[in-house]
């Protein structure tokens, strides 16, 4: 696996953080919180730099690969 370098703000966190109206106040909730904005920067990073693909070659991917599973296991 790959490691990345992340280049997340500590502001835009912080900003998203504030602004979260779902936050219940916990630790639990903060981490939640936390991991899924992080996560949104770095999906946004990897489309901005072509790491991506889409819809539709997701879509042909996906035929190719089990193009033959029905004929093998009789689906």
């Amino acid at each position: 696996m790959n490691k990345q370098n992340e280049n997340i703000s500590l502001k835009k966190v912080s900003e998203f953080l504030r602004e979260c109206p779902e936050d219940d106040g916990t630790f639990k909730g903060c981490l939640y919180n936390l991991y899924f904005i992080m996560n949104i920067f770095k999906s946004v990073d990897n489309i901005e730099n072509g790491n991506a693909m889409t819809l539709e070659e997701s879509k042909e991917r996906m035929r190719l690969k089990y193009a033959n599973y029905s004929k093998r296991y009789g689906s």
